[in-house]
């Protein structure tokens, strides 16, 4: 749980870096360039992501910052924080919920948007005034309100039942252009890989504004496609047939519905500026695409790097145990430190422990070695799963300053734990 937890908040960390650079530029390069740019900019993220699984790790796994623990005698010893494995497993299955509620509402759209398909009709020459697409399916519903690109492997386009009393010859062949576009590019399989992301990173703020911003760049992408193969006056037929098919209720999420009546402003106020302007946009996009991806991953390297940097790698204590006060040693008031060497396999067990430092020399080595070889932690992360971590772990033993009085038990040393390695 603990390693899952820490992935979330690493990836969270990095993957926010990449959508507040992509919110930055999605308007200016819309403006410079073309919608088309700014929507290619949300290939980011998963490159971000397909980066940090496939590049190998930059750093090197930091110290483990393991704790000293102070003992005092027996019965008045400092207990380890109980509540932190809890607190864990809290939030590890508070993410679980959340991710099973928005995959099963998900799963609800697809169950939705297949049964649209079985309930609908398949159309006839005859009905459409616009050329049938090429190898597209194309069929009427009464549940849809807009046109809808519906299918992953196979396109399929559904159609409401006034489609062809709604909208004029030049309206249709518009829409079924832009439909085809969406279906060309893979816009469907793009929603869903969106759609799955966001499953995983429901509780991210960022991720909820990404998910409403995507879907508008996809859409104003499409109409600049396709107004660019346009004639200009047919610009006015264009927002004509946006303003036709906005639409009441949603659509179903993971397909690609023709308008959206939240966003009809603003794609209408945008038609203007999809001009033709492809060789300055071919060579500028070929110059930034490399720099942005290049820039994409080494960022979202150095945030990782810094957020592995400050947290610890692995070896923290799941079930320490307190060593017993030896009974000789606090009837002569002897009071000392043991420092301890060993190896964490990937079972969390310590093995092959050694005494590094100990002061006075024999009097508490063996109450902590007893301890620690009872204890378990965390072993460390490697790339082929837990691996054998070599660590030191330092108990200091304190005998209490007044013996009937409780708030002087004694205090919790603090000081640098002793260098560790991973082997």
């Amino acid at each position: 749980m603990t390693q899952m937890l820490d992935w979330l908040a690493a990836m969270s960390l990095s993957a926010g870096v990449v959508l507040l650079l992509i919110f930055c530029l999605r308007k200016p390069l819309s403006r410079w360039l073309g919608a088309e740019y700014a929507y290619c900019l949300w290939l980011l993220i998963p490159l971000h992501f397909l980066g940090n699984w496939l590049l190998p790790e930059t750093i090197g796994v930091a110290p483990i910052e393991l704790p000293v623990t102070l003992i005092v005698s027996p019965g008045m010893g400092v207990a380890p924080p109980a509540g932190t494995p809890t607190v864990l497993w809290l939030l590890g299955g508070l993410w679980i919920a959340g991710a099973a509620y928005y995959l099963a509402r998900l799963l609800l759209e697809l169950a939705a948007l297949r049964r649209l398909v079985h309930q609908s009709r398949p159309a006839v020459s005859e009905e459409l005034s616009a050329p049938d697409p090429t190898n597209i399916s194309v069929r009427f519903s009464t549940a849809v309100s807009t046109p809808v690109a519906a299918g992953w492997l196979k396109p399929l386009l559904l159609l409401p039942e006034d489609f062809t009393r709604r909208y004029s010859t030049e309206e249709q062949t518009l829409i079924v252009s832009h439909e085809r576009t969406h279906m060309r590019r893979g816009d469907n399989l793009c929603n869903l890989l969106a759609r799955l992301i966001g499953c995983v990173f429901w509780f991210h703020p960022l991720f909820i504004v990404a998910q409403r911003c995507y879907r508008f760049d996809q859409e104003v992408a499409c109409d600049a496609l396709v107004l660019r193969q346009c004639q200009s006056h047919e610009r006015q037929v264009y927002g004509h047939a946006l303003v036709k098919s906005a639409v009441r209720r949603p659509a179903v999420a993971v397909v690609s519905p023709w308008q959206s009546r939240s966003t009809i402003k603003e794609r209408i106020m945008t038609l203007n500026t999809h001009h033709k302007k492809p060789l300055r946009n071919l060579v500028a996009g070929a110059l930034l695409a490399p720099v942005l991806a290049i820039g994409t991953l080494s960022l979202s390297t150095n945030v990782m790097a810094a957020a592995n940097s400050t947290a610890p790698k692995g070896a923290i204590p799941i079930t320490p145990v307190q060593p017993a006060y030896p009974e000789k040693a606090q009837k002569n008031h002897v009071e000392g430190r043991v420092t301890l060497e060993f190896t964490v396999a990937p079972d969390g067990k310590p093995k092959d422990i050694k005494v590094l430092t100990s002061n006075p020399p024999d009097v508490f080595d063996e109450t902590a070695i007893k301890a620690l070889s009872q204890s378990t932690f965390k072993p460390a992360s490697g790339e082929n799963g837990s691996k054998a971590t070599k660590a030191t772990f330092t108990y200091i033993f304190r005998l209490p300053k007044k013996a009937n009085s409780p708030e002087h038990l004694g205090t919790i040393v603090t000081q640098p734990p002793a260098h560790s390695t991973t082997q």
